[in-house]
């Protein structure tokens, strides 16, 4: 989804007013790591993956240099109790953007630029019980994504507001973990072209995921997972026609299984299989809107990562 020239994904200053057994308290600037959810912060760390990829109702890796981080400054701190904890953290910045994000939200061949507001906000609490045992987080994403039109009479200034909205929630045992996640992300196109104002509407997202540890060196998982561009026709018998797309391109709903054998510290293997239905995780630059695409689809994936 990219040319693979080199980026800096995150670089930043991080500097902790306090610390003790009681919690702490501390500010970043820079390219900050966006938290949100229970892993969007280490989405690019294999080992902490709940699978080979993301799962992708939440974590969407056709937009994710936008949801990864975020240039600006950020708060973060907790508070520690007998056998429970409370952390938040809090990026209020600028996206980057590249076509990917451009593409997803108005198209890439639209004549015109498509760029961050500077005051996005990420935020974060997260609550954990026993070590980690039981997590619930709450999260928001709230940005704003400034269109600058290319001279013309089609299509003339604006802008894009949206929240993305998740509840997640995990408990660890020891043979067993289970997750989920469930997502509302409202959105709304202002100027641009009457057209897009069309568009506006509530995206709902979730996945449930059962992970089972056979050992310390192997496990295997089973995710279900469904994302809707539209809330309320599920189906996309309404929203595909109005954008001139067939009724897949507005929905996804995947089985997800998989297995990872840990040969030792530092060596990683994983293997996937998705089952598809929908294609609206699937990126527009790979796939654009004058290409056909089919319903149902298949993923096998092999990871192979080394830690050092």
């Amino acid at each position: 989804m990219d040319n693979g020239s080199p980026h800096l994904d995150y670089g930043f200053f991080s500097y902790q007013l306090f610390e003790s057994r009681a919690g702490e308290l501390g500010f970043r600037v820079g390219r900050i790591k966006n938290k949100f959810g229970l892993y969007n912060d280490t989405r690019d760390v294999a080992a902490t993956r709940p699978g080979v990829f993301m799962p992708q109702s939440i974590y969407f890796d056709r937009v994710r240099n936008v949801l990864l981080s975020s240039d600006g400054v950020s708060a973060f701190g907790g508070m520690n109790f007998d056998n429970s904890s409370i952390t938040f953290n809090v990026n209020v910045g600028k996206f980057p953007t590249d076509k990917n994000i451009k593409a997803t939200f108005i198209g890439e061949n639209l004549p015109g630029s498509l760029d961050s507001d500077e005051k996005n906000v990420t935020s974060s609490l997260l609550y954990e019980y026993d070590a980690g045992r039981i997590r619930i987080a709450l999260s928001n994403v709230n940005y704003t994504l400034r269109f600058n039109a290319q001279p013309g009479p089609i299509f003339s200034d604006g802008y894009i507001d949206g929240d993305i909205r998740i509840l997640s929630a995990e408990y660890n045992a020891e043979r067993w973990s289970f997750t989920a996640e469930y997502s509302r992300q409202p959105i709304y196109y202002n100027g641009i072209s009457p057209v897009f104002e069309t568009l506006d509407g509530e995206a709902e997202a979730y996945y449930v995921q059962a992970l089972h540890r056979f050992s310390n060196r192997w496990s295997s998982w089973l995710r279900y997972e469904a994302s809707f561009r539209d809330k309320d026709d599920k189906s996309g018998k309404m929203r595909g026609p109005a954008s001139g797309q067939p009724p897949h391109s507005t929905y996804t709903k995947s089985w997800v299984a998989g297995v990872r054998w840990d040969v030792s510290r530092n060596l990683m293997v994983s293997a996937e299989y998705h089952r598809n239905d929908g294609t609206f995780i699937l990126s527009r630059v790979d796939n654009p809107p004058s290409t056909p695409t089919d319903p149902e689809w298949d993923i096998f994936a092999l990871l192979v990562s080394y830690r050092f």
